[in-house]
Parts: C-alpha cells; sequence; structure tokens
C-alpha cells in the first residue's frame, strides 16, 4: 500500500468525510482489511503521513551528501524533494487544510518532529563545506533556509516556482556556493 495515494484519498473528501470505504476504492484495498489492519482513520492517517514523511527525509538526506554533484545542486535538490514534494499535499482547499491539521496533531501528540533533524542534517552539511565556520551559524541559516521554504511553499503555485524560488534563496544566504563541480 503507498502512503501518499493514501493521503490523497483522504485531501479528495478531507479526513471527516472519508469513509473506509472511500480509502478501500482509491487504494485498491478491501475496506474491511484497512479497518481491521489500522483500526481507525486516524491510524491510518498517522501511517500514511510518517510512512511519506520518513521516505522524503531519506531521499533529501542522500541528496544533500551526494557528491556526485556541487553543493548547489545538492542543497536545491534536498529542499526540493523535502519541501517540493509536499506541494500537491497542501494545496489550499478546506479538505487538505482539514487532512493536514489533523496529521499535525498526530505528528505533535508523539512527538514526531522529523524537521528537527532535518535541520541538524543541514547544519552539518552547511558546516562541513565550510559555508559556516561554526556549527550555532550553521543551524541559524539552516533555520533560515527552513523559513524561507516554508514561506515559499504557502505562495507558490507549482513545484517550478518553488525551485526557482529557492534557489534565489540559496544564493543570497551563500553567495560563493559553488553551483559546478
Amino acid at each position: 500500500m503507498n502512503p501518499t495515494t493514501v493521503l490523497s484519498a483522504f485531501q479528495w473528501s478531507g479526513y471527516q468525510n472519508t469513509s473506509f470505504e472511500d480509502l478501500g476504492a482509491v487504494i485498491g484495498v478491501d475496506a474491511h482489511t484497512l479497518e481491521k489492519e489500522f483500526g481507525d482513520k486516524k491510524s491510518l492517517l498517522e501511517w500514511a503521513m510518517k510512512s511519506s514523511v520518513e521516505a522524503m527525509y531519506q531521499s533529501a538526506i542522500a541528496s544533500l551528501f551526494d557528491e556526485t554533484h556541487p553543493p548547489f545542486e545538492r542543497l536545491k535538490g534536498a529542499f526540493n524533494i523535502w519541501v517540493g514534494e509536499t506541494m500537491p499535499s497542501t494545496a489550499p482547499t478546506a479538505e487538505s487544510e482539514e487532512v493536514m491539521a489533523v496529521a499535525m496533531s498526530l505528528a505533535q501528540t508523539d512527538g514526531f518532529d522529523p524537521s528537527v533533524e532535518f535541520a541538524e542534517q543541514l547544519a552539518q552539511f552547511l558546516l562541513s563545506l565550510g559555508l559556516v565556520g561554526r556549527i550555532g551559524v550553521a543551524r541559524e541559516k539552516a533555520f533560515l533556509l527552513l523559513m524561507a521554504a516554508k514561506g515559499l511553499l504557502m505562495t507558490s503555485q507549482s513545484k517550478e516556482i518553488f525551485s526557482a524560488g529557492f534557489e534565489r534563496c540559496i544564493l543570497a544566504a551563500f553567495p560563493k556556493i559553488m553551483r559546478k563541480h
């Protein structure tokens, strides 16, 4: 079962209006099987959200530390995965906002915050490249990039617009970052 498909199924009608039958029809799994495996919609949504975020996190970190690309491309690629990939799931509809609110409340109840780990990995990346001289400064720059990405996420109409805007953020924060090997 694909967690992204589960999230999309919830976002179509919203969390409250989506039944196990609706989910089963979209996912291609019998509604009774879903209910037996997860117990309730909240558990299914929590699984889907955590699985999706974990996959994005692993891909973003892999991009960040992929030395076959120049630092600029690695940083841009990591953010396109970490933040840009969420664009379809954050379309400004009442249904998607409801699903995100439920998912975020689930994430906060068990201390699940992958953004903290991503920020720390990002800080280590910046420090390892010599773009900053101290870990404290690296953490502040990582925070700045994460906030810029969140702002772009809320205002960009497409992944392409997000990516172009984030390129500008990278160059503003690190004018001397290597764009080529």
